[in-house]
């Protein structure tokens, strides 16, 4: 009979992130996180919205003009100017904002996760499972956990490294 080392489980680490049914510290670092971040995706979306009724200004100047209606061309102009600084402006703002989320992120929840796979592979250890999959749709099925046991990487480098070796064509240049 088999040992139990020998099961294969999975986990959804992304329920890890579930405000009912999660862990509450990483909920809780996630909350923390979302409304520090708020201010400068509010900021964000706001210029987005405005660049949004910019384009819309401008497709109806363009509908006007097709239909004869005649239109200002410093206002155009004007607003061609304005909508191209706020392009500009909108990406610049949205970089910052993602990596600032990127980093900050790192720092308030990345330890919290740390700690939880820390402690989800001593919990692996001591149910003696061998081999753990992230079922999650973010990981895709990514091993997060495999013992010793099934951990192949030495004996496949000595076998492939004692075999005989083949002439490898050169690379033409």
């Amino acid at each position: 009979q088999p040992s139990s080392a020998s099961k294969i489980v999975v986990i959804d680490t992304a329920v890890f992130f579930n405000e009912k049914l999660g862990i509450t510290k990483i909920v809780a670092a996630s909350k923390s996180l979302t409304a520090e971040l708020a201010p400068k995706r509010n900021a964000v979306q706001q210029l987005v919205a405005r660049i949004d009724s910019l384009n819309k200004e401008m497709a109806a100047f363009q509908a006007n003009a097709a239909k004869g209606i005649p239109v200002d061309e410093k206002t155009v102009q004007s607003k061609v100017d304005e909508l191209e600084r706020l392009k500009r402006e909108g990406k610049y703002q949205e970089d910052e904002f993602n990596a600032l989320a990127q980093k900050r992120q790192s720092e308030i929840v990345g330890p919290v996760y740390s700690e939880v796979l820390k402690t989800l592979g001593e919990y692996v250890k001591s149910k003696d499972y061998g081999i753990l999959f992230d079922a999650s749709k973010d990981q895709s099925g990514m091993l997060i956990y495999a013992s010793e046991k099934y951990d192949i990487t030495r004996e496949f480098i000595n076998y492939y490294n004692t075999r005989p070796v083949t002439a490898i064509a050169p690379v033409p240049r």
